[in-house]
C-alpha cells in the first residue's frame, strides 16, 4: 500500500512539474479557429525545427512556441527535420511556414544587409524569408558605404529598429556556450570570440607533458561534412575543419590577406604585408602579399591565385560569397605580390569581406572550373563540386576521410606562419608554435553520444550542454570554458504567404514568445535574451534599445495584447471564450 501510494504521488509531482514548465494546466483553449482578414480559415502550419540530437534547444524553443500559438487558436505544429534537408527545404525550396534557424558568427554583422534584402531572393540567396521593403533595402546599402564607425553605427541600429518593428524574424535567445576540455591532454587554451576551439587556439595550445611529435588533438563534431568544398558549405562544423586547411573564409574567424585581432578587434595584416593603400578619389586599393608562403603541395601562393579567386567567384555566382566580389569592378596583379582592386563602389565589405574572404588555388581548381563550364547549371557544380583531397595552404594537410567515422587533418611543417606572432588586445600577444601534430575530427550522431565520448576520452574537447556541466566541474581532469555565444536563434516566417506576409500576424505571436522562460527553464540562467537580430555578445553593433515585445509580462497579459493586434487588423475566431 505504501509502495502504491508512493507511486501515486510521484505521478501527480512529475505532472504538476510538467504544467508548470509548459505554462498552464490542459484546458480548453479561449479562441479557436483564427479566421484571416481574407474570410478564409488559417490552414494548419509547421514550425520546422531540428531534430533533439541536431539541437536539443532549438527543437525545445520549438515545441513551447507552438503550444503558446495555440492559445489564441493558431492550428499550429512543431515538425523536427534532419538537417540537411531543413536547409534544402528553407534555403533552396523555400517550401515552408515558418521555421527556428540561427544566425550570427560575423563580427561586421553584414548579414543585415544580405539576409534581408530583396536582390538575395533566388533560389540559393540567403534571403529565405523573402522579405520585401525597398526603404531597408536602401538604408542598408547606405549603410555598407558608411568607412565611419561611428555613422555605420547609428545606421546599423536603425535597420535593426526596422526588423524589430516589422518581424520577418524574431530573435530569441543566444545560449551561453560551454566547452569542456580534457586537462590531462592539453593546456593554454584561449578563450576568444568564437569560443576556445577557435583557430588561435588550436594553432597555440601545449601538450600536457611536453611535445613528443606525436600529439593528436580529437575533437567531436555533430553532423558529418556534406562536402568540404569552400564554396557550397554552410555547416559551422564543417567551417572548423575547412578553416583550418584554408586561407580565408566566410566564418569567423579567417585568417585571410587581412584578420581581425582577437581581444582587440583591430584588421591587422596576415597574408598581406602592411597596411592596405586605399586611393578615395580613384576607389581603387592596392594590396601587398608576403613572400614565402605555400600550398601543401609546395608551390608559391601569389598573387596570381587571388586574382584567381576572385575572377571566379564572379565568373560562377558563387552565393556564398556574392558581397565579397559584387564591389569589384575587376582585380589586377601586378606582380608575384601585389594586387590592384577596382571597385564598382565604396563598400566596408571590402574590408570586413573581401579582406578576408576563401583564398583557392589556381592550379586545381582552374580544372573544376572548366568542367563546371560544361555542366548545365555551373554554378550548382563547382559549389558542390566533392572535393577529395582539399588544397590549401592553411596549418593544417588534409589527410583522410572515413566516411561515418572521421576525418584527420596532420600538421604542415611548411606554414609560413608557425611561430607568427600577433596581437591579441592592449600589450598582448599570441604565438602560433602549432604544437598539434594531428587533428582527429570524429563524428557523432547526438551531443549525448559526444559527452559520453568527452568523459570516456575518446575525445579532447567539445561543447557539452548545460545538463551534463555539473558532472565535468566534479571531474578533475576536465577544464569547462564559458563564453559568449555570437549566434542567435531566431523564428524565420515565409513572408511570401499569408498569413506570414502580414507584419500585423507576425508582430502578434512575437508577443506570445516568453524568451525569459527559455532563459530560465531551458538554459538554466546560462543565455541572454535577444532582442535584436544582432547578437548582444557584439556589444558595438547590436542596438540595446530594440523592442522587448512584453518582457516580463504573464502569459495571459501577452495573449490580451496578441489577440488586440489581431482584432485590429482583421482577424477573427470560429469561437471566443
Amino acid at each position: 500500500m505504501k509502495l502504491r501510494q508512493f507511486i501515486c504521488i510521484a505521478m501527480i509531482f512529475a505532472f504538476s512539474m510538467l504544467c508548470t514548465i509548459l505554462g498552464h494546466i490542459p484546458q480548453a483553449q479561449a479562441y479557436q479557429g483564427l479566421i484571416l482578414p481574407s474570410g478564409e480559415k488559417m490552414a494548419p502550419m509547421e514550425l520546422l525545427t531540428l531534430t533533439p540530437g541536431a539541437d536539443p534547444t532549438l527543437n525545445q524553443e520549438a515545441v513551447f512556441i507552438a503550444e503558446w500559438w495555440k492559445k489564441i487558436g493558431i492550428p499550429v505544429t512543431a515538425k523536427a527535420m534532419e538537417k540537411g534537408a531543413l536547409v534544402k527545404k528553407i534555403f533552396w525550396a523555400r517550401d515552408y511556414d515558418a521555421t527556428i534557424w540561427y544566425l550570427g558568427g560575423e563580427r561586421f554583422p553584414s548579414y543585415m544587409q544580405y539576409y534581408f534584402s530583396e536582390a538575395e531572393i533566388y533560389e540559393y540567396g540567403w534571403n529565405f524569408m523573402q522579405y520585401k521593403n525597398p526603404k531597408y533595402d536602401k538604408l542598408s546599402s547606405d549603410w555598407l558605404t558608411l568607412l565611419d564607425r561611428t555613422k555605420a553605427q547609428q545606421s546599423a541600429f536603425n535597420l535593426q529598429k526596422i526588423i524589430a518593428d516589422e518581424n520577418p524574424q524574431i530573435p530569441l535567445i543566444s545560449d551561453t556556450q560551454l566547452t569542456a576540455y580534457n586537462n590531462t591532454r592539453w593546456k593554454n587554451w584561449i578563450n576568444q570570440y568564437g569560443g576556445p576551439q577557435s583557430f588561435d587556439s588550436i594553432c597555440a595550445i601545449d601538450p600536457v607533458g611536453g611535445d613528443t611529435a606525436k600529439d593528436i588533438l580529437k575533437i567531436g563534431i555533430l553532423k558529418e561534412p556534406d562536402i568540404l568544398n569552400p564554396l557550397g558549405t554552410g555547416f559551422s562544423d564543417t567551417w572548423t575543419i575547412i578553416n583550418n586547411i584554408y586561407n580565408g573564409g566566410m566564418w569567423n574567424q579567417p585568417t585571410a590577406l587581412y584578420r581581425i585581432a582577437p581581444g582587440s578587434g583591430e584588421l591587422i595584416p596576415f597574408l598581406a604585408d602592411g597596411e592596405l593603400k586605399y586611393d578615395n578619389a580613384a576607389n581603387t586599393a592596392i594590396v601587398k602579399l608576403k613572400k614565402g608562403i605555400k600550398w601543401h603541395d609546395g608551390t608559391k601562393l601569389t598573387a596570381a591565385d587571388i586574382k584567381f579567386t576572385i575572377d571566379l567567384i564572379k565568373e560562377f555566382k558563387v552565393p556564398n560569397y556574392k558581397d565579397c566580389v559584387d564591389i569589384i569592378d575587376k582585380i589586377e596583379a601586378l606582380d608575384d605580390y601585389t594586387l590592384k582592386y577596382h571597385l564598382t563602389k565604396k563598400n566596408v565589405n571590402f574590408y570586413n569581406k573581401t579582406m578576408m574572404m576563401i583564398i583557392l588555388q589556381k592550379q586545381k581548381w582552374s580544372v573544376i572550373a572548366k568542367e563546371a563550364k560544361a555542366k548545365e547549371d555551373p554554378t550548382k557544380y563547382i559549389s558542390q563540386y566533392q572535393i577529395k583531397n582539399p588544397m590549401g595552404a592553411g596549418p593544417f594537410k588534409f589527410a583522410d576521410w572515413k566516411k561515418g567515422s572521421y576525418i584527420l587533418l596532420e600538421k604542415n611543417s611548411d606554414w609560413f606562419f608557425k611561430d607568427y606572432t600577433m596581437p591579441i588586445g592592449t600589450g598582448g600577444t599570441l604565438k602560433f608554435d602549432l604544437k598539434v601534430d594531428k587533428i582527429l575530427f570524429k563524428f557523432y550522431a547526438s551531443s549525448e553520444l559526444r559527452t559520453l565520448a568527452l568523459k570516456n576520452g575518446d575525445i579532447d574537447v567539445c561543447s557539452i550542454p548545460i545538463a551534463s556541466m555539473d558532472d565535468f566541474k566534479a571531474d578533475k581532469k576536465m577544464t569547462i570554458v564559458e563564453w559568449g555565444n555570437d549566434w542567435t536563434d531566431f523564428i524565420g516566417f515565409n513572408c511570401s504567404k499569408a498569413p506570414f506576409n502580414d507584419p500585423a500576424f507576425r508582430k502578434a505571436v512575437h508577443y506570445l514568445i516568453d524568451k525569459d522562460f527559455f532563459v530560465e527553464k531551458l538554459q538554466q540562467g546560462y543565455a541572454v535574451p535577444q532582442h535584436s537580430v544582432i547578437p548582444a555578445v557584439n556589444q558595438f553593433w547590436s542596438d540595446p534599445k530594440c523592442p522587448t515585445y512584453g518582457a516580463g509580462w504573464s502569459m495571459k497579459k501577452r495573449i490580451k495584447k496578441a489577440v488586440k493586434i489581431l482584432k485590429k487588423a482583421g482577424y477573427t475566431w470560429e469561437s471566443e471564450n
